[in-house]
């Protein structure tokens, strides 16, 4: 196969751009030719993905985090081509809900017949992600932990941006219509599960799957912030599902309103605001699997 490789320089705070040399030496010796492209915009990534397949690539894999698969989603679509990811971010969310190791080597040992996985794409209005969509509190910590000049990096960075976006927020009352059900409340945040993790590894919809062909939501009711800090930890395991504010539902299309207009979040992007419809095409999106005796 012949592979467009595009690396997204900035992720994890410039440190993908630097691995390069070390992309290029694992993939020397393997049966599939890698053209591993640096591209420093957005703009010059999605014309490098949209000619990829008059170019004659096999396959579009994408270097970097969640907002770069964000980024890359919409293009890779258009292309018909299979995705390939290579995890190289602070979350790397989608690799594991899709079951792409984080070990770089791992994540590039493709076997001479790559096994394709079909997952399921979702849509904020028109805009596609991939793991998770979310309202609320935690629009207000990605905004935070985005910033060029942030303080703090990583998941203690992550964390620290927890406690700082609780302090600054206040509730709102949303209504969300799930197919033919509908709950308004007050809220902390919202978010719409493509898979079970999210945030760097926390279990927020442990029951999700990326190829089922549903949506899962995670609401977390309006509550004191102390209560939310106390139950925190208990995201990592998906055990907070068990409190009293939280609320699963599930559906195939979810309709989320409210009186303003706050921003609704996917992969660690801004896509959109309120109101906003998300829908799900089942296994519409091919990935490009690894070699499944190092997964």
């Amino acid at each position: 196969m012949k592979i467009l490789a595009i690396v997204n320089p900035f992720s994890s705070s410039g440190k993908t751009g630097k691995l390069l040399p070390y992309f290029k030496s694992i993939t020397s010796e393997s049966v599939h030719k890698f053209d591993w492209q640096l591209h420093e915009s957005k703009g010059k990534m999605s014309s490098a993905i949209l000619s990829a397949k008059s170019s004659s690539y096999d396959a579009v894999m994408v270097a970097g985090g969640d907002g770069t698969i964000s980024n890359a989603l919409p293009d890779v679509v258009k292309s018909s081509l299979p995705l390939c990811y290579l995890p190289c971010g602070r979350g790397n969310d989608f690799a594991r809900n899709v079951g792409i190791p984080l070990d770089i080597k791992k994540a590039l040992n493709f076997p001479a017949e790559p096994k394709i996985k079909y997952i399921d794409l979702p849509f904020v209005n028109e805009s596609p992600f991939g793991s998770t969509a979310y309202i609320g509190v935690d629009t207000k910590v990605t905004e935070f932990a985005n910033k060029p000049d942030r303080l703090f990096k990583g998941k203690f960075g992550y964390i620290f941006y927890v406690f700082k976006a609780l302090f600054q927020f206040e509730p709102f009352e949303i209504e969300i219509i799930t197919d033919d059900n509908s709950w308004k409340g007050q809220i902390m945040m919202v978010v719409i599960a493509n898979g079970s993790d999210y945030g760097g590894g926390m279990k927020i919809a442990p029951h999700a799957v990326i190829d089922d062909g549903i949506l899962n939501l995670c609401i977390v009711k309006e509550t004191s912030k102390l209560k939310l800090i106390r139950q925190f930890p208990k995201v990592f395991s998906g055990k907070h599902i068990a409190d009293s504010n939280i609320i699963l539902k599930s559906g195939e299309k979810i309709t989320i309103k409210a009186e303003k207009h706050h921003k609704v979040f996917a992969d660690g992007e801004h896509v959109d605001d309120l109101p906003v419809t998300i829908t799900i095409k089942h296994q519409s999106l091919p990935v490009l699997m690894p070699e499944a005796d190092d997964l």
